[in-house]
């Protein structure tokens, strides 16, 4: 019979071969998508763009602030960051094939059950469309608000190429928390602490 080390390292193993089996390809460019949004940062025609006000920098680093994006929900209407500030953000981008995704699921329901009032939560179907993000969470019993980005081209700027990714933001869209891969309750609620702080 293995030791606790030797099982230990049979499912660090074996959670490595998941993040292997849940690395998407990198979509082509998402200005060629016939889907893609304008930029945030496009001005109409004969409009003068205003000096920035914020003092951090928009991107997808801890400290930036995340770019404006659009996505539409399983309920039908669409979720827009920018009228989701004033509270901290907890963004969970993920496909119902990928197991991290899957084993991590439960745990971010917890806190959104217990946070939900306080702070937003949007959980982004990558790849997929409506019916399977919707087939996921009434099959599994979800309370989360769920939306998905079919194509995957969720940023104009940024590329998805693994699942799943967590973005935890403060109130004023500022990114405090990134998680590059599966994580859990204790290491979410602790960085939705950090964010509620702020």
């Amino acid at each position: 019979m293995p030791g606790k080390y030797g099982v230990l390292a049979f499912f660090i193993a074996v959670l490595m071969l998941f993040c292997a089996a849940c690395e998407i390809t990198a979509k082509e460019d998402a200005q060629d998508s016939p889907s893609a949004r304008p930029s945030a940062d496009e001005q109409p025609a004969g409009t003068a763009r205003p000096e920035p006000t914020a003092i951090v920098e928009r991107g997808f680093g801890i400290g930036e602030s995340l770019p404006v994006f659009y996505v539409p929900t399983v309920e039908g209407g669409t979720f827009t960051l920018s009228e989701n500030t004033g509270k901290p953000v907890f963004i969970n981008l993920f496909a119902t094939w990928c197991g991290p995704c899957v084993y991590e699921m439960p745990d971010i329901n917890r806190l959104y059950g217990e946070l939900g009032d306080e702070v937003t939560f949007i959980i982004v179907d990558i790849g997929e469309d409506s019916a399977a993000a919707q087939a996921f969470a009434e099959g599994n019993g979800y309370s989360l608000p769920f939306a998905y980005s079919p194509d995957g081209a969720l940023f104009s700027d940024y590329d998805i190429e693994y699942i799943p990714q967590t973005f935890i933001l403060d109130a004023d869209g500022t990114i405090v928390e990134f998680f590059g891969g599966a994580s859990d309750y204790e290491r979410f609620l602790e960085a939705v602490r950090k964010a509620m702080k702020q």
